[in-house]
């Protein structure tokens, strides 16, 4: 079985900087598991535990759900938790510009995936990327009013979106891009 995801991968420069802000807020911040910078990126859809078997079926869903789609940008612009910033278990940052196209593409996803199984998310999609989790619930209002996000407001390019397996090990997830597809138009 493997462990699948699909993901727009965020660029190792601003992996660095995502890292910065995951430092400052480590300072406030106790009991998190935070995501290793190199691991960041934006999930459009989790698959989970996928026989190899169906692997082929898989890409060619993906590559069916880019036909047609053009790049975009994106831009990174707010910090935020899950369910709330009051009593948050997860510590993300939010997609201002670009977050409608992103929510498209995710839909597209969900549209060419769901014949080979996969059910829709009922949640409606909500562009981010994770920084950390929490098994007792954070109050982040503090560390959201003090973080300067200045630098992080920079357009991302989306020129593709990757299959990733995710392999969990003890020393936490382990991510290896499968296979790439193009945004054509």
């Amino acid at each position: 079985m493997l462990r699948l995801f699909v993901a727009v991968e965020i660029p190792s420069d601003l992996q660095s900087a995502l890292a910065y802000i995951q430092n400052e807020a480590k300072k406030e911040l106790k009991g998190a598991r935070w995501v290793p910078p190199k691991n960041i990126h934006l999930t459009l859809k989790f698959l989970g535990s996928c026989p190899e078997e169906q692997l082929l079926s898989i890409e060619s869903a993906l590559s069916k759900a880019v036909e047609r789609r053009t790049p975009f940008t994106f831009r990174l612009n707010r910090l935020g938790g899950f369910p709330s910033d009051k009593r948050a278990r997860v510590f993300w940052i939010g997609v201002g510009e670009g977050s409608e196209e992103l929510s498209k593409l995710s839909g597209r996803l969900e549209k060419f995936l769901e014949p080979l199984g996969f059910e829709r998310e009922k949640r409606k999609f909500h562009s981010h990327t994770t920084l950390a989790r929490f098994k007792v619930p954070q109050n982040l209002q503090g560390v959201i009013s003090r973080i300067d996000m200045t630098e992080l407001i920079v357009p991302i390019r989306v020129e593709m979106i990757a299959l990733i397996q995710s392999q969990l090990t003890p020393k936490g997830a382990v991510y290896t891009p499968i296979k790439y597809f193009p945004l054509k138009g």
